[in-house]
């Protein structure tokens, strides 16, 4: 059983994504935040794995758009333990 609570903006984007990932439920223990672009592109997720009540981030997505459609995604860079040394994927 997945355990999850979201937050929109007032265009109606999903901004924070809460939940309980472990196999017995315990109450939400990770916590996302998205930024968008205007086009409505997700361009940023900031990821805590541990949260609990204040926000830490363990992981960064970067994701880089091509300029042929909407959803056209060029890559996706990842920064696993803040160094801000991106693997791309």
């Amino acid at each position: 059983m997945v355990i999850l609570q979201k937050e929109y903006n007032g265009l109606t984007w999903r901004t924070v994504k809460k939940a309980d990932t472990s196999v017995t439920p315990n109450g939400l223990d990770q916590m996302t935040v998205m930024h968008y672009t205007a086009g409505w592109q997700l361009i940023e997720e900031r990821v805590d794995h541990t949260w609990s009540s204040g926000f830490t981030q363990d992981h960064v997505y970067h994701t880089i758009y091509g300029a042929r459609y909407l959803d056209d995604v060029v890559c996706r860079r990842i920064d696993t333990n803040r160094d801000y040394v991106s693997r791309v994927r």
